[in-house]
Parts: C-alpha cells; structure tokens; sequence
C-alpha cells in the first residue's frame, strides 16, 4: 500500500477498501445510493450516488437497464470502479 506524506504525516492512500468506500489519506468516505433512475427511450439506468460526509456531492454512473434492485450495490461498485479507473489516466485541457 502506497503511504503518502502530507504536512509531514504519512497516511496509507486506497482507493477501494471495502464496496464503495474510499480511504484518502486517512479519512473514510462513504457513497450511498440515493436513487435509481430509469431511462425508457435510451434503455439504460443510472444510479445516483451521495457521499454520505457531504450530502452536497452526487454523482450518477450508469448501470445495466435490467439492473434488479438486489443486484444495484454491486452493478454501483461496478461502475465507480470503472470510472476511477478511467480517471487515472484523465488529462485536463484548459479553456
């Protein structure tokens, strides 16, 4: 495990611990489902995420449209794996 160092404390850095929860220098953040939201015409689902330490935060990934209810935690994971995935890689381009 990679150990970071910021402002002279050295914190383990994680990405996926334990389901949804991320461990950044040392702080556990949590996502929580918050809704399901089905488009009809595009067939396709989207899962809407909160983080549970700021409600403000939200994001939505697309599952699989025939994602039974049972099955949307792990369709979820899923999905934010793939993205954090894709995002390591990301680059910015200015305006």
């Amino acid at each position: 495990m990679p150990v970071r160092d910021r402002g002279g404390q050295k914190l383990a850095y994680v990405y996926f611990k334990d389901g949804l929860t991320v461990d950044r220098w040392g702080c556990m953040t949590t996502l929580k489902i918050d809704g399901l939201n089905r488009d009809v015409l595009k067939k396709r689902s989207i899962v809407m995420l909160k983080w549970e330490d700021d409600p403000e935060k939200r994001i939505g990934l697309v599952v699989p449209f025939d994602c039974p209810l049972d099955n949307l935690k792990a369709q979820a994971e899923k999905a934010v794996r793939a993205l954090a995935k894709e995002l390591e890689t990301a680059t910015i381009q200015g305006p």
